[in-house]
């Protein structure tokens, strides 16, 4: 039996950027990304796949073998 559970991690950037329209804002993209980025994790509870992702996506872990996400026993309430 496995300790792991399925976390959502969201690494979000943000930065100013002044700018004539969104279209020439979001050419900063690249340059936004060398900042330093928030970071959040959060185990998956309440529904087996928030993300959206179809069961045949690989999922990120230390292994060395693939994981997919339809592989995954579905998340429990915490105990």
């Amino acid at each position: 039996m496995t300790t792991k559970k399925l976390y959502v991690l969201e690494v979000l950037y943000k930065g100013y950027v002044w700018a004539e329209s969104e279209d020439d804002a979001m050419r900063f993209d690249q340059d936004i990304q060398q900042e330093i980025p928030e970071v959040w994790a959060q185990e998956v509870i309440s529904s087996p796949n928030p993300l959206g992702w179809k069961p045949e996506c690989l999922v990120y872990h230390q292994g060395s073998e693939d994981v997919r996400l339809g592989d995954i026993p579905a998340a429990t309430e915490p105990s």
